[in-house]
């Protein structure tokens, strides 16, 4: 089912699931980058996509952004407060954050949340913390001392404020980029692609909640003859699957595997080497509780 319409072109689309609808029952909050053809505006676009009335797909989608220098690779994250929703902003060079009603609109409208033009932040991630009511941004950003990428974390409460500075998460002096990252209950997975090897390979920590490092970083991948693992996506399976409001055991032969605190599931492009094509590869990864 086709979801946007029009001459512009739609990029780097992004989804988070939203368990809770009003009335409407649950559904799915897009985002995108809209570009017009002649490329003089860019824009962070929002689109609540029904879940299962088809026709509620094609309305209510609207501009997030107003960024005159363009807005750029979004990211979504439900909340039980709205859509958190983060970007790029050319104009400061910085990230910003909007909260977005699932019937469309700013619930608030888009503040920014880095202030550092000496290390500009591009490609965030966002995930909600149920446990403490707040979002979590991952990003790249350029170290002030050299010009190497570098993975940053940043809490920010439900309407928009940074609740505290920008932890800068990793340190080798080669190309950490991509970010994603997954809530657990009591901490964050968090994956890149990391070139200290001198390949790119896929990279993934633990954060506690306050974005300090407690496990990692490990190397996922090992690749050699020009491959590399590049652009991974990351989320958490728990123990128990919520539905509307009840809590169900997962049964079945994975159930003995999901034990303690659930695990984690990583995809990623990969091309094991120079002159094979690219493939999505797929890893569970469990806790080390």
């Amino acid at each position: 089912q086709q979801l946007t319409h029009g001459d512009a072109d739609h990029l780097y689309p992004r989804i988070a699931w939203s368990p809770f609808y009003y009335f409407m029952g649950a559904g799915f909050g897009l985002v995108y980058q809209r570009e017009d053809p002649d490329g003089s505006d860019v824009q962070v676009h929002f689109q609540q996509v029904q879940s299962y009335w088809d026709w509620w797909s094609y309305f209510l989608g609207f501009a997030v952004s107003h960024d005159p220098e363009g807005a750029f690779t979004p990211d979504v994250a439900w909340s039980p407060f709205g859509y958190g929703v983060v970007w790029q902003g050319a104009a400061e060079n910085e990230l910003y954050f909007a909260l977005v009603g699932s019937f469309g609109g700013h619930i608030v409208r888009p503040q920014r949340i880095t202030y550092d033009n000496s290390v500009p932040p591009v490609r965030p991630a966002i995930c909600w913390n149920e446990a403490d009511g707040e979002f979590a941004v991952a990003y790249q950003a350029t170290s002030a001392t050299s010009d190497n990428h570098d993975i940053w974390f940043v809490r920010i409460a439900p309407y928009g404020t940074p609740l505290a500075p920008p932890v800068r998460v990793t340190t080798d002096r080669d190309l950490q980029r991509s970010p994603d990252l997954a809530w657990t209950g009591d901490g964050y997975g968090l994956t890149w692609y990391d070139r200290r090897s001198g390949d790119n390979e896929i990279a993934f920590a633990v954060l506690d909640p306050y974005g300090t490092v407690m496990d990692g970083p490990t190397m996922l991948t090992a690749h050699s003859g020009g491959g590399e693992a590049t652009n991974p996506a990351i989320t958490h399976a728990s123990v128990f699957d919520g539905v509307d409001g009840m809590t169900y055991g997962l049964a079945g032969w994975l159930a003995g595997e999901l034990a303690g605190g659930g695990e984690f599931g990583l995809v990623w492009r990969d091309q094991a080497s120079s002159s094979s094509a690219p493939r999505v590869h797929f890893l569970r990864l469990p806790r080390s509780d």
